[in-house]
Order: structure tokens, then sequence, then C-alpha cells
């Protein structure tokens, strides 16, 4: 099970497009979206939404999740503090800088905001984009959904899902 967080409350730091790339993998997993309200989403049964819920109620499907695909936000955060395998988003900020040390062993970064020089430009929801001009930030929607989805997969491959079935409780007579 994936969890997927396409938005960020920044939108400079949202990747719109991870609709795409949900749809390339649904048919390899479950995914489950989450965000703050209904955003559109793929129409796929092992596509599900996590969206306009509470709190603790996306951490408690958080936590049930296998891995972590999507943006830097306090999602991405709160994965890696779960221990589980993360694929993150940066561009305008810098994936190395919030990633590095020994608390995040498990997290990949996709390495599509290496391609700009401005990369990280440290911008901030008040300052555009110095590529698009715009909200929006290049580093991020450059980035193709199956490339997204290639670099997911690796992941998948490098921390595959080892489920232990607990044995079935001994029921033990009154005595």
């Amino acid at each position: 099970v994936i969890a997927v967080a396409a938005y960020a409350r920044e939108l400079y730091r949202s990747y719109p497009a991870m609709v795409d790339t949900m749809q390339s993998l649904a048919d390899e997993a479950v995914l489950v979206m989450f965000h703050a309200y209904k955003v559109p989403m793929p129409d796929h049964p092992n596509i599900i939404p996590m969206m306009g819920g509470s709190l603790a109620d996306s951490v408690a499907t958080l936590a049930a999740c296998d891995y972590y695909l999507g943006v830097d936000s306090a999602f991405f955060h709160i994965a890696v503090a779960f221990g589980m395998p993360c694929l993150g988003m940066f561009g305008p900020t810098s994936g190395m800088v919030r990633t590095s040390g020994r608390r995040y062993p498990k997290v990949h970064l996709m390495p599509h905001a290496q391609h700009f020089t401005c990369a990280p430009c440290w911008r901030n929801e008040d300052m555009a984009c110095y590529v698009s001009t715009g909200q929006a930030s290049t580093c991020l929607t450059s980035t193709r959904p199956e490339a997204l989805a290639e670099e997911m997969r690796k992941v998948m491959r490098m921390y595959p899902i080892q489920r232990v079935v607990s044995p079935q409780p001994i029921m033990i007579a009154a005595q």
C-alpha cells in the first residue's frame, strides 16, 4: 500500500501530475491519496481517497501504509518518522538538507531538480518561480509522471514488503 501526497499546504511545493503517476502504479499496488480536501482522482479500484478527514484518521491510515510517495509535506515527515520507505519530491526546497543524516535511512529523493541550476531556490508562496514566473515550480512540474512511477518501483524493489502472518489465537478451555 502506497501513501500518496501530491499537494503540500504551500502550492509551490505541489505536483498536480501525481494523478498520472498513480494511474501508472495502480495495477501493481493499492494507493491511498491524502489531501485536506477533495481533488480530482483517477478512477481505479486500487486508488483510495483519504481526503477531508481528520488529522488523526489520516495519520492512522498513513501508519498502515507500506510506502510513501509524494512532495515535501507534513505527511512526508510523518511517514519518515514511521520508518517507511519514502520517495520524496523536492524542488524549491532541498531534499538533501531536509533528509540528510541518520534519521532518514529509507528516504530516496527524486533526482528531477538536479537539472535546474536554480534548485533549490528556497522560494516561498509569495515568490514566483524563476523559470515559470508563476506559482508552479518548474523543477517539480517538469517531472514526467512515468519517471516518478519508475523511481517508486525501484524503492519498492529495494524494500520488498514481508508480511508477517500472526498465528491464530489458541483457545483455552475454561477449567
